[in-house]
């Protein structure tokens, strides 16, 4: 499997279990998948999603959560020259576009949320890149929502 961390799809209900690991710890993980993986890791990546998460949903820090999920989705850029994954990766880019979109909605920046919404749609629709996730996803329609809560109807 590429990542480590939960599934896209259960990555948030991680975040709310009993179990959830504390900021420190992810942060740990974080430093041991870098040394062992190396920093252009998608599963550095996926960690940084959980952390950036962390900051929105538990630390109300839509800022931090911002820059983790910004430097997930330059390691995933990063990462799709890789063929052999290349469905993976596109699909946890968009996921993390949505992320990104949502931590523009909380500051009301409605026009960045717009775009990274809208880029999150264009890869789930975009015939040169291959993705698992279908149109009628939870993925595309949170994608949807995210651009009618931003000022924007999609087709």
């Amino acid at each position: 499997q590429m990542f480590n961390n939960p599934s896209l799809i259960t990555k948030y209900s991680a975040l709310f279990s009993p179990t959830m690991m504390t900021l420190t710890q992810y942060q740990s993980e974080l430093i041991e998948t870098k040394a062992s993986l190396g920093k252009n890791h998608p599963a550095v990546a996926e960690i940084l999603n959980t952390i950036a998460l962390h900051h929105l949903h538990i630390g109300n820090n839509p800022k931090e959560a911002r820059l983790c999920h910004t430097e997930a989705l330059s390691i995933f850029r990063r990462c799709a020259t890789d063929k052999t994954k290349i469905s993976e990766i596109h699909d946890a880019m968009a996921v993390t576009l949505i992320d990104i979109g949502n931590t523009f909605l909380r500051v009301e920046d409605y026009g960045k949320a717009r775009a990274s919404f809208q880029e999150a749609l264009d890869i789930f629709s975009s015939k040169e890149r291959p993705t698992k996730l279908q149109r009628n996803s939870h993925c595309f329609d949170a994608a949807r929502r995210g651009l009618a809560k931003a000022g924007f109807v999609h087709d």
